[in-house]
């Protein structure tokens, strides 16, 4: 159709030429014949132009030219035509690219393994391959990072080839690959890829070390939950939580401690406590440990949430703000039987009636590991005998009589019943760090 537009303009310009040029032929001419006359009758121009056609006119007023509609489709088929060129040849050189990563990661595998069957092991460097000229990267890539292990069996090790923004690897069992090593960016703790996020999740302590290419990271820390009480004993309190979703980090190393969960309160002391639980740290955020429960005599303890109390007319322990709620206090009505529920993260402890343990307070709900949980629910209370026992709070709480909260939730352990029997320990914390792939 272009063609036809295009076509149909130039002969449009050629036919108005034309016309032009036999317009101007003179109608007459009385020039007579004879050289020595000086009598001449000149062509009457202006009757030439009185009866040339209107279209003729136009033209000898103006020059031919496209009209703006003709120049727009001209404009507008060449866009195309360049924008179908610069997606070719886009698509061409990231196939080239690709194809060079592939060839430079294979012989680089090759040579590696050519040094492990040599030396025993995979190099410290990949300065020392190639009679220790190392490797070389073809179209201006670099090897971004390289990890090996020869501590294990197999030995393993994984290798990063970048250009620009494009990254692929490829390691001691496996074809080139998009994507860099897990060591690239930061280590430590257990690492998944989830959504074009990296997540750091550490259960124990250990420690988080940036190598390059993130500068702002998001934390979840929570602490470890606090012990259920024995004797008609309070739940324990859930682990403080703290979130920060832009944490700035630089390129050294954070160390990481992961709370562990109170003891329950063994035996049947009274009065007595379930024990704290212990403090979850990343860098500058520390999580509070969760607050013991009390037994039938005491107050619960405070923490990041609160421990539930015993019965009596007792009062929960509080929670530190921003970080947890308090534990409920014991029943006040007659009969008192019921113990308090543990705080926690989300919600109060809940409170107990005369004959009934109080559930744990709620947890809080995030998805910085790649799906959603909660975490640091409150421990259920304790009762009497005959009266029925709280429930942990959604989040890892402990359920009464004596339930152990899940482990690496924060949540608080469960409350006994009045049997002289332990009660159940608090969880113990999470650490979870959390970026976006570059």
């Amino acid at each position: 159709m272009i063609k036809h537009i295009i076509s149909h303009i130039f002969r449009s310009i050629f036919k108005d030429a034309q016309s032009v040029d036999s317009s101007n032929t003179p109608v007459s001419s009385n020039r007579p014949k004879n050289r020595n006359s000086t009598t001449y009758n000149l062509l009457p121009t202006k009757k030439v132009l009185t009866h040339a056609s209107p279209r003729l006119r136009r033209i000898k007023l103006a020059s031919p030219a496209f009209t703006i509609v003709e120049l727009l489709v001209v404009i507008v088929v060449i866009g195309v035509l360049a924008a179908i060129t610069i997606v070719s040849y886009t698509g061409i050189s990231q196939k080239a690219t690709v194809a060079s990563f592939q060839s430079d990661l294979n012989n680089a595998s090759r040579l590696l393994k050519m040094d492990q069957v040599i030396n025993g092991g995979y190099p410290a460097s990949t300065s020392q391959l190639n009679n220790n000229k190392g490797l070389v990267a073809s179209n201006g890539a670099t090897f971004a990072s390289y990890e090996y292990n020869n501590t294990v069996i197999p030995q393993t090790f994984c290798l990063t080839l970048k250009k620009d923004t494009t990254y692929y690897r490829i390691t001691n069992d496996s074809i080139p690959t998009s994507g860099a090593c897990m060591g690239l960016y930061a280590t430590g703790g257990t690492i998944t890829d989830s959504g074009g996020y990296r997540i750091n999740t550490f259960t124990t302590s250990g420690t988080f070390t940036v190598n390059s290419g993130i500068s702002n990271v998001e934390v979840l820390v929570v602490a470890g939950g606090g012990g259920g009480a024995a004797m008609t004993g309070g739940g324990g309190g859930a682990g403080g939580v703290l979130y920060n979703a832009t944490h700035a980090v630089s390129t050294q190393s954070y160390v990481v401690t992961v709370g562990a969960g109170g003891a329950g309160q063994i035996g049947a002391s009274n009065p007595g406590y379930g024990s704290d639980g212990q403090n979850s740290v990343f860098d500058n955020l520390t999580a509070i440990g969760g607050g013991g429960g009390a037994t039938n005599a005491g107050n619960g303890r405070l923490g990041g949430s609160g421990g539930g109390s015993g019965h009596s007319n007792t009062t929960g322990g509080a929670g530190t703000a921003g970080q947890g709620y308090s534990g409920s206090g014991g029943a006040t009505g007659v009969p008192n039987y019921g113990a308090g529920g543990g705080g926690g993260a989300g919600a109060v402890g809940g409170v107990p009636t005369n004959t009934n343990g109080g559930n744990g307070g709620i947890g809080v709900s995030y998805s910085i590991s790649g799906s959603s949980a909660y975490y640091a629910g409150g421990g259920g209370g304790g009762t009497y005998l005959g009266g029925t026992p709280g429930n942990g709070g959604l989040g890892g709480g402990g359920n009464s009589p004596a339930g152990n909260a899940t482990a690496n939730t924060g949540g608080g352990g469960g409350g006994q019943i009045n049997n002289g029997s332990n009660a159940g320990a608090g969880g113990s914390g999470i650490v979870i760090v959390r970026y976006l792939l570059p």
